[in-house]
Parts: C-alpha cells; structure tokens; sequence
C-alpha cells in the first residue's frame, strides 16, 4: 500500500508539475493574445489616420483618381476586418484549449485523489 501511495503521490507531483507548465503556457499565450490586440489597435489608429489622408486627397482630385482611392480603401479595410477575424478565431480557440487542459488537469487531480484515498 505505500509503494502505490507512493506511486500515487509520485504522479501527483508530476500531474501538479504538468499543470502548472501548462498554466504558464497558458499565461504565455494570454499575454500574446493581448499585445497582439495592442498591435491591433495600433494598426487600426495608424489605418484610420491613413484612410483620413486618403480621404483629404481623395476629395481634391478628379473623381477618377478618387474611385482609385476608395478602391484601395475599401480593399484595406477588407484586410482589417480578415485580420480581426482571423485572431479572433485564434482567441476563440486558445480559450477552448484552455478549458480543455484545465478540465483534464482537473479530472486527472481527481482521479489521483480518488487513487490515494
């Protein structure tokens, strides 16, 4: 019975050691989510600047040159709003994925607990 509590807490500690990495890839992840929604919002200042400028332009130049204009404008917000999309996809999926570790991270301390009792 105490090589298997033995065994067991063994397996614990691992599971405990294994969690917290993972927690820590977690967090890691988190932050880059984050500093990604900061480049984010930085790309879509710098954009709204740029789309402002275009603008200005735009509506000193002949309608021709300003349709060229609108064209550009409307493919650069196509490419923003892909861009938003796409990384929130990603966020979406990184939430999941933590919940699916925290969730197996839980049930095997349980089963661990279940094993030592």
């Amino acid at each position: 019975i105490q090589k298997e509590q033995t065994k067991t807490k063994e397996e614990l500690e691992q599971l405990r050691t294994t969690l917290q990495k993972k927690e820590s890839e977690v967090e890691s992840l988190r932050s880059e989510v984050e500093t990604t929604k900061q480049i984010i919002k930085a790309k879509d200042v710098e954009f709204k600047k740029a789309l402002s400028n275009v603008e200005k332009c735009a509506s000193k130049r002949q309608k021709g040159t300003r349709e060229e204009y609108e064209e550009k404008i409307k493919k650069k917000q196509s490419e923003s709003e892909q861009l938003s999309s796409r990384l929130k996809g990603e966020v979406s999926a990184l939430k999941k994925n933590l919940a699916m570790i925290e969730k197996q991270s839980k049930e095997r301390v349980l089963e661990l607990s279940a094993d030592v009792n």
